[in-house]
């Protein structure tokens, strides 16, 4: 299988966080989607997420990015796959992204290491086409590490 984005979506998720992300990565990396126990589920806005594989389903070795979406993180925070699935990405050079409450979700199962820094915006060699401004963060400005560029290849 080619390189790919994984969205974890879970019930009392708000999805709708992550489409432009989500639809800036498709191209690039086509997005693949993965829900707690494997099964689909109606969002808020009414839309049904059909996934892709349960949690515990998924293999992780091409994917490049995973983003988890805010809502309620009580849900999936303490998931073990949930950290196995960050871990993978992470551990490769890949970008573990989370909106909102879906932070929540990277703090309880990845913390950053010593000498990482969180950011705001997508590492600019990770997606060329997105245009960016980062936002600065209790009055500093984040910094972005550069994604491997063996994650295109």
């Amino acid at each position: 299988m080619s390189k790919w984005t994984l969205v974890l979506a879970y019930p009392d998720c708000i999805l709708f966080e992550i489409v432009p992300a989500a639809q800036r990565l498709d191209p690039l990396f086509p997005v693949r989607v993965a829900t707690p126990d494997g099964r689909s589920f109606r969002d808020d806005s009414g839309l049904t997420i059909i996934p892709d594989w349960a949690y515990r389903d998924v293999q992780a070795d091409d994917c490049v990015c995973v983003l988890i979406p805010g809502g309620n993180p009580d849900r999936i925070a303490d998931n073990a796959d949930v950290a196995r699935i960050v871990h993978a990405v992470r551990d490769r050079g890949g970008i573990a992204a989370g909106i909102c409450a879906g932070l929540r979700c990277l703090a309880s199962s990845a913390p950053l290491s010593v000498g990482e820094s969180p950011t705001t915006t997508p590492p600019p060699t990770f997606l060329p086409t997105c245009a960016h401004t980062p936002i600065p963060c209790g009055g500093t400005r984040p910094t972005a590490s550069t994604a491997s560029a063996s994650m295109r290849a």
